[in-house]
């Protein structure tokens, strides 16, 4: 999704992901206009930062569990030097950590294939 799309947490409230990915008949109601998703996201993605490390590892963490999005990718570059891959079993995420060269296994994404260096690196 391109602009500002936000994932609704709670009533109220809204996250905007660094990453989001949802169905594309989702989007075609928001025609490319800034809006909050009031349908689940089957991916989101937060790149940990040193001012956002609190909110990506535990506040949305929770938001976005509670919220049933299948799949939360927590990228951590500079601080674990990681990408913490959680998925939903049980309606409770599941944590696994991925470096270097690992694949990345995605329960959503079944064919997906992504090492966590090309996360870091930005590549294809």
């Amino acid at each position: 999704m391109r602009g500002d799309g936000g994932q609704r947490t709670e009533a109220n409230s809204a996250r905007l992901p660094d990453v989001i990915v949802v169905q594309q008949e989702n989007l075609m109601a928001l025609r490319g206009q800034p809006a909050v998703l009031e349908v689940r996201a089957q991916l989101v993605a937060e790149i940990v930062s040193e001012s956002s490390k609190m909110d990506d590892y535990l506040y949305k963490l929770a938001e976005y569990d509670d919220q049933g999005i299948p799949e939360y990718w927590v990228v951590d570059y500079l601080g674990l030097g990681t990408i913490q891959y959680l998925d939903q079993v049980n309606g409770t995420y599941q944590v696994s950590q991925y470096r270097g060269g690992d694949r990345i296994l995605s329960a959503t994404f079944s064919d997906l294939v992504l090492t966590a260096d090309q996360v870091f690196r930005g590549e294809k």
